[in-house]
């Protein structure tokens, strides 16, 4: 093979390398619309931060382990630069600050397709459960989660599209969507698979947005979903948000914390 043919090969891989990154980006992270609430209304919610900046959301399922999507933590081998603040309203200030003793990624999970976007922090000291600071239960591997289902979605990013994270933590009401439905729309960006679960608002006026991800998807009184991906711009007309489906993950949860 010529040089030149070569060269072009080179440049070929090369872009195709650049919009398989870009693509990661677009998806990455994933409240817009919805209104404040408090951690006593959603004690469960936690804000992780990296470098002393937020990054993500989570929840406590137990005393030691927080649940979160692993493209938050995916990667980085210095725990120290994590910290999670547990029992405050704002993701800035109040609660506590707790260090982390280890993170654990789903083995599956591969950061440009989101499959088995979940992994599991534990924490360096126990946490002392109170009305502000409580786990939330996790939807068991048999559980089917139905179309319409009314659920609910809590946590402090993006509050529109080009807007800044939100210093109060927010909720926002939306409805599971009907998966085959997902999938289609979802097509030409990034397979939507039996481990993931959909929803949103059909007007677009209610979704999860940057510095959301990994936080809760609630109903039925228990976790059925971790923010994990969706469409570039927050709130887009048709394309749902993209959860990681609890009940799919559950039994790793059981078997890497106990949980």
């Amino acid at each position: 093979m010529s040089v030149t043919k070569l060269s072009t090969v080179g440049v070929m891989l090369i872009i195709f390398c650049m919009v398989l990154i870009a693509s990661a980006s677009c998806f990455e992270y994933r409240i817009v619309g919805g209104t404040s609430t408090t951690i006593t209304e959603h004690p469960y919610q936690v804000s992780i931060h990296y470098k002393d900046k937020l990054a993500c959301g989570g929840s406590i399922i137990s005393k030691q382990w927080i649940l979160t999507a692993a493209h938050c933590v995916y990667g980085e081998k210095t725990l120290s630069v994590f910290k999670v603040r547990i029992g405050s309203t704002y993701h800035n200030k109040g609660g506590l600050i707790k260090d982390i003793a280890s993170i654990i990624c789903h083995e599956k999970y591969h950061p440009l397709t989101y499959d088995y976007d979940v992994a599991l922090i534990k924490l360096s000291t126990l946490l002392t459960f109170k009305q502000n600071i409580k786990p939330i239960l996790l939807a068991l591997p048999s559980m089917s989660i139905k179309t319409d289902t009314k659920v609910i979605v809590t946590g402090w990013g993006k509050t529109s599209v080009n807007g800044t994270t939100s210093e109060v933590l927010r909720t926002a009401n939306i409805s599971v969507t009907d998966q085959e439905k997902c999938r289609k729309v979802y097509a030409r960006n990034r397979l939507v698979t039996s481990n993931m679960i959909c929803a949103g608002d059909d007007k677009g006026e209610k979704d999860t947005c940057q510095g959301d991800s990994g936080g809760a998807l609630v109903g039925y009184g228990l976790q059925i979903g971790i923010v994990s991906w969706g469409a570039q711009e927050c709130a887009s007309v048709g394309f749902p948000g993209v959860y990681t489906r609890v009940p799919a993950i559950r039994q790793w949860v059981t078997e890497q914390a106990n949980v």
